[in-house]
């Protein structure tokens, strides 16, 4: 991995770095959801909503990369986002991956309950606009939590605090989903903990993309189910879970149930032994030795 240049003068403390850009964050979504406002929450809004949030975070982050952190080359690394031979099939194994943990929840509930299907038609353009809106919203919830947040905090307490803490944020923003519930917040952070576990191994966002992106695109486009608590992806295949709430995650849909909790804690032990923990960048400081930093490192990118 190519070496990110970072001067060591005028930079702010790590920590504060963290809350300018959780505060950045929460502008871009408030910013975005404009556009929601003013297109509904119909396909082609959530659409925008999703690019035009994921277009703020990316300069955002951007911007406070070179003020802040003092980063002189090369921004995509910086943002966790590396453009190397790796980025598909880490992209492809993460799509793989989020699918393989949905169908084996969704198959526990059809051996235990009862799950149907039935197919109510297609438009190319729905289809594609939900297809795009559930690929950008995980890229900006990656952002977000995975992303330069997440960076500043391994940098300032290490990554195991790191991680902690951004999967129980992660958790606590679907607390305001539709039916969210308590359930849901902590299956929620378990699937946090999975997914900044990725990053951790690859020190990528591209593994923990796909992986986000796979969940959220089989359960609802795939299986015409409800995605953390919002049915409104069912396009062309409308699916119901039967059964006990404990089972089935009731309104909220899958990611409520004590199914979720079980596969998403085999899917945590599945990752650490498929993905192999890969050798951290290193980081040049300006007037500094090079200097390799490790996943545990109170230093980060």
């Amino acid at each position: 991995m190519n070496a990110i240049v970072i001067a060591t003068a005028n930079r702010p403390p790590a920590l504060v770095r963290f809350l300018v850009s959780v505060a950045l964050v929460l502008m871009a979504n408030i910013l975005a959801g404009f556009a929601l406002g003013l297109l509904g929450f119909t396909p082609l809004g959530r659409a925008s909503y999703s690019s035009i949030l994921l277009v703020m975070l990316v300069l955002g982050f951007s911007a406070l990369l070179l003020a802040f952190d003092r980063v002189l080359s090369p921004l995509p690394e910086a943002l966790g986002l590396p453009l190397k031979s790796k980025t598909l099939p880490d992209a492809a194994l993460g799509l793989g991956f989020g699918v393989a943990t949905v169908s084996l929840a969704v198959g526990v509930v059809g051996v235990v309950g009862q799950v149907r299907f039935h197919y109510a038609g297609a438009h190319p353009a729905a289809l594609a606009l939900t297809f795009w809106t559930l690929a950008a919203a995980a890229m900006v919830e990656e952002l977000s939590f995975r992303g330069y947040p997440m960076h500043r905090l391994m940098e300032a307490l290490g990554a195991p605090v790191a991680v902690a803490v951004t999967s129980c944020l992660f958790g606590l923003a679907h607390l305001r989903n539709p039916h969210g519930n308590g359930w849901g917040v902590v299956n929620t952070v378990e699937i946090g903990v999975l997914l900044a576990l990725a990053y951790v191994r690859t020190r990528s966002l591209w593994l923990p993309w796909g992986i986000h992106f796979g969940w959220n695109l089989a359960l609802g486009l795939g299986y015409g189910l409800v995605v953390s608590g919002y049915p409104d992806f069912s396009d062309a295949i409308v699916g119901s879970l039967q059964g006990p709430r404990w089972l089935t995650g009731g309104a909220y849909g899958i990611e409520a149930s004590a199914t979720a909790s079980a596969v998403i804690a085999a899917a945590i032990v599945a990752l650490m032994v498929v993905v192999k923990q890969r050798p951290a960048p290193q980081f040049i400081v300006e007037n500094a030795p090079r200097l390799q930093i490790t996943p545990d490192s109170t230093q980060g990118s």
